[in-house]
Parts: C-alpha cells; sequence; structure tokens
C-alpha cells in the first residue's frame, strides 16, 4: 500500500500530470456532403472542400463551434459535443491530500474536459437553383456582331401601286436557349442517439461518429435512410435503420443487452 501512495504522489506532483492520460487536445473532424465547402472552428478557417481536420486544445473545446458554409447555401453550425472527464481519478486521490494539486493541473491544461463526439457531419442547405453551375469546357464562341441602329438602314423603296407585299421570310428560325436545369438541394436532419449505459460508440456504416453521454449523442446528416450501430464492450451490438426527415429533430433510444459470458 506504502508503494501505491508513493507512485500516485509522485504523478500527482509532476508538471502536466493530469495531461498523461487524455493529452490536452483533441483531433476533430467535419465533412460536408456538397464541394467546395469552408469549414471553419470558432473563427479561424480549417478548410475547405468535402471535409477537413483540426486539432483543439482541450481547455477550448467548450467554447469553439464548428461550421460549415457556402456562398448561396444555408450556414450550419453545431458546438462541439463535451464532458467531464477524471472522474475516477479523483475518486482514487481524494484520500491522500492531492485534490487540490489535481484542480488546478486539470483546470489549467483543461485535462477535465473530453471530447465524446470527434466527427461531425455539416452539409449546408442550398436552395434549388442556387448551387453554382459550372460551364462547359471548349473554345469562346465568336463574339456576335454588333445590332445596327434602325436610323443606319436606308428606308425601303414604296411598292409600285397594285402591287403585292412582299411575303415575309419564314427561313429564319431562332431558337430559345434551353434553360440549365436547376441544381439539386442537400435537405438535412438531426438524429439524437440515446443509450442505456452511456458510453456506447455509435456509427453510420463504417464510420465513427462519437460516443453516447446522458444528454446522448446529436448527430447531423442528410435525410433519407440511415443504418446506425451501436457497440460498447462487455454488451451486444445493436443496429438500427430508420429515416430521418428533413429539418426534422429524431431520437433513437437503444438499450444494450449484457453479452453472454463465455
Amino acid at each position: 500500500m506504502r508503494q501505491l501512495v508513493a507512485a500516485v504522489t509522485a504523478m500527482a506532483l509532476t508538471p502536466g500530470c493530469a495531461t498523461i492520460f487524455h493529452g490536452s487536445s483533441e483531433t476533430i473532424h467535419v465533412r460536408s456532403e456538397v464541394p467546395d465547402t469552408t469549414f471553419y472552428a470558432g473563427a479561424q478557417e480549417i478548410g475547405k472542400g468535402t471535409s477537413a481536420v483540426t486539432t483543439i486544445e482541450k481547455k477550448a473545446l467548450k467554447k469553439t463551434t464548428l461550421r460549415a458554409e457556402k456562398p448561396t447555401c444555408n450556414t450550419k453550425t453545431t458546438p462541439l459535443m463535451t464532458s467531464f472527464d477524471g472522474i475516477s481519478l479523483l475518486g482514487i486521490l481524494l484520500d491522500f491530500g492531492l485534490i487540490s494539486i489535481l484542480l488546478v493541473d486539470g483546470a489549467a491544461t483543461g485535462a477535465w474536459t473530453h471530447a465524446t463526439q470527434t466527427d461531425y457531419i455539416l452539409t449546408p442547405e442550398c436552395p434549388a437553383g442556387k448551387l453554382p453551375v459550372s460551364s462547359p469546357s471548349g473554345p469562346p464562341s465568336a463574339a456576335a456582331p454588333p445590332a445596327k441602329s434602325p436610323a443606319s438602314e436606308p428606308a425601303p423603296s414604296p411598292a409600285p401601286a397594285g402591287s403585292a407585299p412582299p411575303a415575309s421570310s419564314s427561313s429564319e428560325v431562332h431558337p430559345q436557349p434551353t434553360p440549365a436545369p436547376p441544381a439539386s438541394s442537400v435537405p438535412s436532419g438531426r438524429l439524437r442517439v440515446v443509450t442505456d449505459p452511456v458510453g456506447a460508440e455509435v456509427y453510420l456504416g463504417d464510420l465513427r461518429v462519437g460516443t453516447t453521454t446522458p444528454e446522448g449523442l446529436l448527430i447531423e446528416l442528410p435525410a433519407g435512410t440511415v443504418t446506425v450501430s451501436v457497440r460498447k464492450l462487455g454488451y451486444l451490438s445493436v443496429e438500427r435503420t430508420l429515416t430521418v426527415g428533413s429539418n426534422n429533430d429524431s431520437v433513437l433510444p437503444i438499450t444494450l443487452r449484457a453479452s453472454p459470458q463465455q
């Protein structure tokens, strides 16, 4: 017991002891279903295209908001999902008089804050016809000749009396240009996965999107049918297929069953 107390005391007195366990930063991934999306973490641009990756210090997680923008489209934002980390470590050291050291170190480094979700889907909502349409490749067309002013054209000679009026020419056909079809919009919805017990990992297909907390795990994704898998060590995995409506918030409650002992 004396050796255990000495080892734990040495760890607590080492600068940055709280960061030994989980580090002082988190890596956040964000992606979009439409191209040319600009991603921001707070006020800082972190990438452009269909995905971006950034590293955020733990002490800044709670006040950082992810944002996805695209011209002529509605911006999508979401706060980072976080929770308090280090409950078990504090409980172990509570009886050894080291609680004040850990609280000072945890507050300074942000090590007690943990990102429960590190993968996000933020897709700007683009109304029909607002997405830019790329022009077809090819040589530029020749410039049209300038239109003649009516004043510069000679007046027609008057027709002799009794003669029939000239027949109008019908050979000139001016087809109307075919308008480009409007670009399709990408509607999206939000799904909150709530599990009992908490701490389960949530997957969309093969993509891990985060871990559930007592408030659940909020996922923003394109509207339509989606398959959600929930996994936790010591419990049977659960898979659900459901339809997420456009601009709707859906809740998926899942109760995990303990796996039978081998």
